[in-house]
């Protein structure tokens, strides 16, 4: 039997009433999922820890995304920041060394054959007063839709794959979600059975998995690439994009990218931003970081 990890980490915001306003500054809410066989995972542990150890010297601390655009502020705007209890490492830790921790962390993708699915909800187009609640089971349901289809592709008979979400804020959201899962998981949509996930989705400290981290840093460099950062766009193109599930034809719209919910205005705007040439993006070590 093959077995799969699936890890699952969000970008952006959604509010169920959004105003212009919450719409400029959140445009995109943003579900990343890095799905990859569980016999690559050590690999991905220690090559975490040993980058973590190597740009900041410490083993405990977690690097987020969100830190890479503190630590620019700091360092290169000359910008006086704040630092939330959880942050105080980063008064040791430079812009380059997060930077380079950043770029280098997502290059494992290649080694561990990773298939990268994003579900995005653009706040930016979409306007409906969907409930948060039903925001995250539609993009929980997509996920899971995906992950099915991939590991059945990949082992039909036995495939298994594990599913890991970063823990929400409130317990509650969990316990909605878990209880979400299980029913789809029961009674199936249009997928029926799911055969190839496991009955039950488990919510992880992010500080406490490399796997969390990684789709973290997935997930904000896919929000970057939507909100238009040219350097973000190079690293989408050069370190994600290759590794985005496909249909057999390579389209990946509806299967590595997936709009949330189904509109077509949404999937217009989704399109809009894939008519690009990827291919034409390259980038120097010494450039900088995106956001």
């Amino acid at each position: 039997m093959k077995t799969f990890f699936a890890f699952i980490d969000d970008a952006g915001a959604y509010r169920q009433f959004r105003n212009p306003r919450f719409a400029a500054r959140n445009p995109y809410f943003i579900k990343a999922c890095v799905l990859f066989s569980a016999e690559r995972w050590k690999s991905l542990a220690g090559y975490q820890r040993q980058l973590l150890k190597k740009y900041t010297g410490q083993s405990l601390c977690e690097i987020k995304w969100n830190h890479l655009w503190k630590l620019r502020l700091r360092d290169v705007k000359k910008q006086s920041i704040s630092y939330d209890t959880s942050e105080k490492f980063l008064k040791l830790v430079s812009f380059d060394a997060a930077h380079k921790y950043a770029d280098e962390l997502m290059q494992i993708l290649p080694e561990l054959a990773a298939k990268v699915v994003c579900t995005v909800t653009p706040n930016c187009v979409f306007t409906d007063p969907i409930s948060e609640k039903n925001i995250e089971r539609m993009h929980l349901q997509d996920l899971m839709q995906r992950i099915e289809m991939e590991v059945a592709c990949q082992d039909p008979a036995n495939g298994l794959a594990l599913l890991f979400c970063d823990q929400m804020s409130g317990e509650e959201g969990e316990v909605d979600l878990k209880e979400k899962y299980h029913e789809l998981y029961c009674s199936g949509d249009f997928i029926s059975p799911y055969d190839h996930i496991m009955d039950s989705v488990s919510f992880l400290s992010s500080h406490q998995s490399c796997g969390i981290q990684l789709a973290d840093f997935v997930a904000g460099a896919f929000n970057g690439f939507l909100r238009g950062y040219d350097i973000s766009e190079k690293i989408f193109s050069l370190r994600i994009y290759a590794h985005l599930r496909r249909r057999v034809y390579g389209q990946e719209l509806g299967y590595g990218i997936v709009d949330v919910p189904k509109r077509p205005d949404c999937r217009r705007h989704l399109e809009e931003k894939f008519n690009t040439n990827f291919a034409r993006y390259s980038i120097a070590a010494a450039d900088d970081i995106p956001f």
